[in-house]
């Protein structure tokens, strides 16, 4: 049965958007950062959810933002994404090699359990 008077739509929609926080907490957590308690009902404020959504963004995406030291960047925001670029490049050929490694013990153990006929 739907909610019909305001107090159990606000209560719904609360209900709602403090589920959103927790996940958002979760993945925060998941990804090393600190976590701040949210009790289910009650959602975060808007300007709070906004800060905690950025920090899980700098969480995800480390070098989207450019770097800056006493006013001066360190990096641009070309050398940032080229960096990122590279660290990708090789996230991938460190995946590519464990799976060629993976695939051939695979073939050295079916080699050897194989009962060749001559």
């Amino acid at each position: 049965m739907p909610a019909k008077s305001p107090e159990a739509i606000q209560r719904k929609i609360n209900n709602r958007k403090s589920a959103k926080d927790i996940g958002r907490e979760k993945k925060i957590v998941g990804l090393g950062g600190t976590p701040i308690t949210i009790i289910y009902g009650k959602p975060l404020s808007d300007t709070l959810r906004k800060e905690r959504t950025e920090y899980l963004y700098d969480l995800m995406y480390p070098t989207r933002h450019i770097f800056k030291s006493s006013g001066r960047s360190k990096l641009t925001e070309a050398e940032a994404k080229e960096k990122e670029r590279q660290r990708s490049k090789e996230n991938y050929r460190k995946i590519i090699e464990a799976r060629g490694e993976a695939v051939r013990d695979y073939i050295r153990q079916g080699l050897s359990q194989c009962q060749t006929p001559w």
